[in-house]
């Protein structure tokens, strides 16, 4: 997630979702929820990017 896109990566990167998401400024926070039947979250690895400076 950054200022404008979420990526998300599944059983191994068999299923993935890109979407753009801007969001205002401010604390983010992600939450994971199943639409239809439930949800085990087993493992999660989360990427800290560096900033390219475009503030």
């Amino acid at each position: 997630m950054d200022r404008g896109s979420v990526e998300v990566y599944v059983n191994g990167g068999k299923q993935v979702m890109s979407s753009y998401s801007y969001a205002p400024k401010g604390p983010r926070a992600i939450r994971l929820v199943a639409e239809s039947g439930s949800l085990t979250v087993t493992s999660l690895t989360l990427h800290h990017l560096k900033s390219i400076g475009l503030d």
